[in-house]
C-alpha cells in the first residue's frame, strides 16, 4: 500500500468507528426515553385508578376497601406488558384477573412482625 492511501483509510475507519459509536448511543437514549414514558404512563393510569376507586368508595352502595397504589400500577404494567406482546385475549385477561386476586389476598394479610426479633 502506498503512503498516501494510509491517511485516508485511517480517516475513513474513524468516521465508521465514531458514527457507529453515535448511532449506538442514540439508540441506547431513544430506549431509556421510552422505558421512561412508559413507567410514566403506567403510574399516571394507575393513579388514576385509584383515584376513581377513592371517589366510588365516597358513594352509597360503593366498595368499601380499596387496594394500595402498588397493586394498581403492577396491574397496569402488567396489562401494558400484554399489549406490547400482543399477547392480550381473554384468556391472558383471565390469568391476569387471578394475579390480581391473589394481590389482593396478599395485601389483605396483616402484617406480622418476625417472631425470632
Amino acid at each position: 500500500m502506498e503512503p498516501v492511501w494510509i491517511p485516508l483509510v485511517s480517516g475513513l475507519l474513524g468516521a465508521l468507528v465514531g458514527s457507529a459509536s453515535s448511532l449506538a448511543a442514540i439508540f441506547m437514549q431513544t430506549r431509556a426515553q421510552q422505558r421512561r414514558e412508559r413507567l410514566r404512563l403506567v403510574i399516571e393510569a394507575a393513579m388514576q385508578d385509584h383515584r376513581s376507586v377513592l371517589e366510588l368508595m365516597k358513594l352509597p352502595g360503593g366498595p368499601t376497601s380499596i387496594q394500595p397504589l402498588p397493586s394498581y400500577i403492577y396491574y397496569h404494567l402488567r396489562f401494558m406488558n400484554l399489549i406490547e406482546e400482543s399477547h392480550l385475549s381473554p384468556d391472558s385477561m383471565k390469568e391476569l384477573d387471578k394475579e390480581m386476586a391473589e394481590v389482593y389476598q396478599v395485601c389483605k394479610e396483616p402484617t406480622r412482625k418476625d417472631s425470632n426479633s
